[in-house]
C-alpha cells in the first residue's frame, strides 16, 4: 500500500464493496481517466517513490530479527529443560532401606521387590529401582540419573504416603503402571518431546498436543497395569489417593516433575475419566508402540512445524448444505403453573414446517380443525411446498377461537382447498408432535380398541411420542395377548434406547405379563444397544419374572450379550443374588465371563459364581477355562481359591485347578493357590504328579513351602 498525498479525483459512481462473510477483502479505489492526466498525479509519483525507498531504507533486517527470537525462546526451553532435569537428579534420594513390614511388604527382598521383578520380567524389561521421596503427589518413573552407584539408570519414584496408606494390591498397581512407562519408553519420548517444544515453542496448540500424548500414554498404561497386576480396582483407587492429595495440597515438586517425567497422576483434571475407564472395564490401548511408529509420529510433527504456518485452507460452506442436511426440532416448555409452550420446525429441501402453540390445545374428533385452545392462547402453523406457503393462525379470544388463514403471506377466506389442507396437515402434525396425545389415544381406543391405537403407533416415527402413545394404551386395561405382543414389538423398535426402555417398563408396570409375553418383553429387551439402559431394565425387573425356564433363557441371553464388562457383570451379579439359579444358568454365566476383558470383573463374576455352586466337580472344568483367560495373577489366584472351597471338590476339580495355575507367572501368587489346594484335593496318583510338576518351576524358597503343604496330604 503506497499513500498519496495529493488527493486523487474519483470517479462519480459509488465505489461497489465486496462482501463476504467468510473472508476479508481490501476495498480498491480505481481513479478516472482525468484523475490518471493530471499534472498533479505524475508530480506525486516520483515523490512518493523516493519516500517509499527512503523508509525501506530504515527498515530492519526481519529475518535477522526474527531468527534472534526463535533463538532465544529455543534457549529459554532447553534451559528449563536442564534446570528440570538437574532438580530431578537432587531431589532423588537413596534406594529404600530395610524397614518393617507395611500391610504385607517390606524394601528391597520383600513381596513388593518380587512383585516389581515379576512384572519387569513380564514387560520384558530391566528392573528398575526404587526411591522415595516426600512431598510428591503421586509417583512417577526416570531413566538418566545413576543411582546408588549402580550402572542402573530407571528409577520408580514412590511418594512416602504411599507405603502407610496403600495395601499390597494396590501397591502392585501402582509399579505395573510405572513398570508400563518404561516398557513404552515414554521417559525417553517425554524428554524428546520436551525438546521439540522447546525448538518450537512458537507454535500455540503444542502444549495441548503434549497433553494429548501424555494422557494417551497414561491410559496406555492404565490398561497394561489392570491387566498384569491387581486389576482395575485397585489402580483407581490408586488415582483416587493421588487426586486426594493434590485437591488437599498442590505439590510444587510433583508439578514440575511431571513436564520433564512421566508421572502416573500429573493432571487431576483427567483423573475422573481414567478412574471411570478402570471401574467399568472400558477398552483401552496397551500395545507398546513400535520404534518405527513414534519415528513417523515425530517426522509427522516436525513437518507440521515447517509446513503449517505457510498452509492456510478457506472452507466455505454452501449455503446449501442446511437444507440438504434437513432439520426437524421440536421444543415444550411447561411453566410452574402448567402452561405450555410448543415450537415444533421441519425443513427439507423440498419441504418447510413451523408450529408455535402458546398454550393447551386440543383438535375436534375428525382431526380437521382446532377444538380448544386455553385461555389467551395463540396456535401457528406453516409450511411450505413446491414454492406456496399455507399458514393459519388461531387464537382464543374471550371463549372463542378466531381463525385467519394465509397463502404467501396473503390473507384469505378458508375455503375448501384450504380446509382439506388443514385437514391433511393436522393430523400428521399430532401424530408426530404428540399434540394432544390423551384425547387422540382416547378417541382413537373408543373407535377400534386398543388395535386402533396400535396402528397409529406403527406410523409414528418420533420414539418419545411412539413410547408415550404406548404409555397412555397400557392403562385404559387388560391388553390380550395378541396386543401385548404387539405392543411389546412395537416398543422394541424404538430408536432411541431410553424411550425404548421407559416404553417397555411402562407396559411391564401397567400390564400383567403371563410368561409368554415376558418371553417376547425381554426378547424386545436384547434389542437396547446401550449396556446401562439394558442392564437396568434387565435388574430392575428381575424380581417380577416368572419362574418359567423360558423366561429365565430369555433373560440370560440379553444379560450374557452385554458389551460392558461392568454392565454385564452386575446384572449377572443381580441374577445370582436374587434368584435360585440352576447348573445350566451357572454354567452359561461361566461361558459368557470369557469374553470379559477385565481381569476384575471377570474375577468377581466368577467368585459369584462359586458362591451359589454346590458342585465343584461339575463347575470346575468351564470356571478353570475361564480363569486361564485372566491377564492377571492375583485376580486369577482369587478366583481359584474361591473354587477350592466350593462343596463336592474332587478330582476333577483338583486337576482343573492344577490346569488354569500353570498360566500364573508370578511364584507368590502360584504358591498361594497351590498350597490352599494341598489342603482339599483328593489322594489321586495323577493329581499329585501334576501338583509336583507346577511345584518344580517355583523358585527354591517358593517350592519347598508348596512340597511341604504336599508332604502333609501324602504322610
Amino acid at each position: 500500500h503506497v499513500a498519496n498525498p495529493i488527493p486523487v479525483p474519483v470517479a462519480s459512481e459509488p465505489v461497489q464493496r465486496a462482501a463476504s462473510p467468510n473472508r476479508l477483502r481490501s476495498e480498491i479505489v480505481i481513479p478516472t481517466a482525468d484523475a490518471i492526466a493530471s499534472p498533479a498525479a505524475s508530480v506525486a509519483e516520483p515523490a512518493t517513490v523516493v519516500a517509499a525507498q527512503a523508509f525501506g531504507s530504515r527498515w530492519p533486517a526481519w529475518p535477522a530479527i526474527l531468527f534472534v527470537l526463535w533463538l532465544a525462546g529455543a534457549l529459554f526451553g532447553f534451559a528449563r529443560i536442564g534446570q528440570s532435569f538437574a532438580r530431578l537428579a537432587r531431589h532423588i534420594g537413596a534406594p529404600i532401606h530395610e524397614r518393617p513390614a507395611v500391610r504385607g511388604y517390606v524394601a528391597q527382598g520383600s513381596a513388593l521387590d518380587r512383585d516389581l521383578t515379576t512384572l519387569a520380567q513380564l514387560a520384558k524389561v530391566e528392573k528398575p529401582r526404587i526411591a522415595l521421596l516426600t512431598d510428591l503427589a503421586s509417583p512417577f518413573v526416570m531413566r538418566g540419573v545413576a543411582f546408588a552407584g549402580t550402572a542402573n539408570s530407571a528409577i520408580v519414584v514412590l511418594p512416602t504416603w504411599v507405603l502407610d496408606h496403600l495395601d499390597a494390591a494396590q501397591l502392585r498397581a501402582m509399579l505395573a503402571h510405572e513398570v508400563a512407562h518404561l516398557a513404552r519408553r515414554d521417559p525417553e519420548w517425554k524428554l524428546l518431546t520436551s525438546a521439540w517444544r522447546a525448538l518450537f515453542w512458537f507454535l500455540p496448540l503444542a502444549g495441548f498436543a503434549q497433553r494429548r500424548l501424555d494422557d494417551a500414554a497414561e491410559l496406555a498404561c492404565d490398561a497394561w497395569a489392570a491387566e498384569h497386576s491387581g486389576g482395575g480396582r485397585e489402580l483407581a483407587e490408586c488415582l483416587v489417593a493421588c487426586a486426594e492429595r493434590h485437591v488437599a495440597r498442590p505439590m510444587s515438586f510433583h508439578l514440575m516433575s511431571s513436564r520433564l517425567v512421566p508421572a502416573m497422576a500429573a493432571r487431576p483434571t483427567g483423573l475422573l475419566a481414567r478412574i471411570e475407564h478402570l471401574l467399568e472395564g472400558t477398552a483401552m490401548n496397551p500395545f507398546v508402540p513400535k520404534f518405527a511408529k513414534h519415528l513417523a509420529a515425530i517426522a509427522g510433527l516436525a513437518f507440521a512445524a515447517v509446513a503449517l504456518p505457510g498452509i492456510a485452507l478457506d472452507v466455505i460452506k454452501p449455503a446449501t448444505a442446511v437444507a440438504a442436511a434437513g432439520h426437524f426440532g421440536t421444543s415444550i416448555n411447561i411453566d410452574d403453573s402448567g402452561h405450555q409452550k410448543i415450537r415444533i420446525s421441519q425443513s427439507d429441501d423440498e419441504h418447510q414446517l413451523r408450529v408455535d402453540v402458546d398454550g393447551k390445545i386440543t383438535f375436534t374428533d375428525d382431526e380437521s380443525d382446532v377444538a380448544s385452545l386455553s385461555k389467551g392462547g395463540t396456535a401457528k402453523f406453516s409450511e411450505t411446498r413446491a414454492g406456496t406457503t399455507h399458514k393459519l393462525e388461531v387464537t382464543e379470544l374471550n371463549g372463542t377461537l378466531v381463525r385467519k388463514y394465509f397463502i404467501n403471506g396473503n390473507e384469505q377466506p378458508i375455503d375448501a382447498a384450504g380446509r382439506a389442507w388443514v385437514a391433511a396437515f393436522l393430523p400428521v402434525l399430532a401424530r408426530e408432535s404428540g399434540l394432544d396425545a390423551e384425547g387422540r389415544v382416547d378417541r382413537l381406543y373408543a373407535k377400534g380398541g386398543a388395535n386402533a391405537v396400535l396402528d397409529e403407533v406403527e406410523k409414528i416415527h418420533s420414539g418419545y411420542v411412539r413410547g408415550k402413545y404406548l404409555a397412555l394404551l397400557s392403562k385404559h386395561g387388560t391388553l390380550q395377548p395378541g396386543e401385548m405382543d404387539r405392543a411389546l414389538v412395537l416398543a422394541g423398535d424404538i430408536d432411541s434406547d431410553y424411550e425404548r426402555r421407559q416404553a417397555l417398563t411402562h407396559l411391564f408396570n401397567d400390564q400383567a405379563l403371563a410368561a409368554p409375553q415376558q418371553v417376547v418383553f425381554l426378547k424386545q429387551a436384547s434389542k437396547i444397544e446401550s449396556d446401562y439402559e439394558r442392564a437396568e431394565l434387565l435388574t430392575g425387573f428381575l424380581p417380577k419374572l416368572s419362574g418359567d425356564a423360558n423366561v429365565r433363557r430369555a433373560w440370560l441371553d440379553a444379560a450374557v450379550t452385554i458389551d460392558s464388562d461392568y454392565e454385564r457383570g452386575r446384572t449377572l451379579k443381580a441374577m445370582l443374588e436374587r434368584v435360585d439359579a440352576d447348573a445350566e444358568a451357572l454354567s452359561r454365566i461361566v461361558v459368557a465371563s470369557e469374553s470379559m476383558g477385565s481381569d476384575y470383573e471377570r474375577r468377581e463374576l466368577l467368585v459369584a459364581v462359586a458362591q451359589k455352586s454346590q458342585d465343584a466337580d461339575a463347575l470346575a472344568p468351564a470356571y478353570a477355562h475361564s480363569v486361564s483367560g485372566i491377564g492377571s495373577d492375583y485376580e486369577k489366584r482369587e478366583a481359584l481359591m474361591t473354587l477350592i472351597r466350593v462343596p463336592k471338590f474332587g478330582r476333577t476339580a483338583a486337576l482343573a485347578v492344577l490346569d488354569a495355575a500353570t498360566g500364573i507367572g508370578s511364584d507368590y501368587e502360584c504358591r498361594e493357590a497351590l498350597v490352599a489346594l494341598a489342603g482339599v484335593m483328593p489322594k489321586d496318583d495323577e493329581v499329585i504328579k501334576n501338583y509336583r510338576r507346577n511345584a518344580s518351576r517355583l523358585s527354591d524358597s517358593e517350592r519347598g513351602e508348596v512340597e511341604r503343604a504336599l508332604d502333609r496330604l501324602v504322610l
